[in-house]
């Protein structure tokens, strides 16, 4: 008696075997073809791409190989020329080129401040206590309650070692105006603070524009700035940078005098010869 077939009956689970597996089949292709297309950009051109790739990640170092080594070649070398055929400057020792040099002031903290006596104005003011001292100068320019003024006020230490030096000046009166820019120019320049004719410049430029400004000037730190409640006062003032530098005392050799003097500058210890007396400048 001949059987009858049965029907092809596929189970839940015999049906997702063979779904997956068509997945699987398609993940594969698909991510076959994306590689091949994903590696056509990166390397075409010489790999351009793929190398900006790594460098934007930062795998320059693992993924790039070195770079060749540069092509370095020694040829001769020449013979530099004596030392008497370079540039004077640069053989010159700085230390004794007097034109970088300025003479120091030899008057005393005192008489420099009764100096200011003769602009005009009332007297100088100087007082000394333990080892400070401090000079005040007061001077109007014209008639009035109000009159455009100049007020100096200079302290420091020891016998002659200005720390800070202020110069108020009040452009209340702009018919006075120049007059008090050239007066304070000259107490700058008849107190002994050693400025540049370049720092003197860069001062005239901006009191006479009345621009604030904070700069270092040889070795001060100077600072301009209007008052608060009045702009039209300003005040100018000058701090010393404190020399911190010790120098030694140059030893002679025995039965010699010695031939030498060490001078404590702000970037450090200059020597000079003996007799030529200077202060270095800036």
């Amino acid at each position: 008696m001949p059987q009858e077939e049965r029907p092809a009956i596929s189970t839940p689970a015999e049906q997702r075997r063979r779904r997956g597996g068509r997945l699987f089949v398609l993940a594969v292709f698909l991510l076959v073809v994306f590689s091949g297309l994903a590696a056509t950009v990166l390397f075409v051109n010489e790999g351009r791409n793929y190398k900006r790739l790594v460098r934007q990640f930062g795998l320059q170092t693992y993924l790039l190989p070195p770079p060749p080594a540069p092509a370095v070649r020694i040829g001769r070398q020449r013979r530099l020329a004596a030392s008497s055929k370079q540039l004077p400057r640069l053989v010159r020792p700085l230390a004794h080129d007097t034109s970088r040099l300025i003479p120091p002031v030899t008057t005393s903290t005192e008489e420099r401040c009764q100096a200011l006596a003769g602009i005009g104005g009332e007297p100088p003011n100087f007082l000394a206590g333990a080892n400070v001292w401090e000079c005040t100068f007061f001077l109007p320019l014209g008639p009035g309650e109000d009159p455009a003024s100049l007020f100096i006020q200079a302290k420091g230490v020891g016998e002659d070692d200005l720390r800070t030096f202020r110069i108020k000046l009040s452009f209340t009166d702009e018919r006075h105006d120049g007059a008090l820019l050239q007066t304070a120019l000259t107490t700058l320049d008849g107190y002994g603070l050693s400025l540049t004719p370049q720092s003197r410049s860069y001062l005239e430029a901006r009191l006479s524009a009345r621009t604030a400004f904070k700069s270092d000037l040889e070795n001060y730190r100077a600072t301009f700035v209007p008052e608060m409640m009045d702009q039209r006062r300003f005040n100018l003032l000058l701090v010393a940078h404190p020399v911190t530098t010790a120098c030694p005392v140059p030893t002679p050799e025995p039965g010699r005098a010695s031939q030498r003097a060490i001078v404590s500058t702000r970037i450090g210890c200059l020597t000079l010869p003996v007799g030529q007396v200077f202060s270095p400048q800036g």
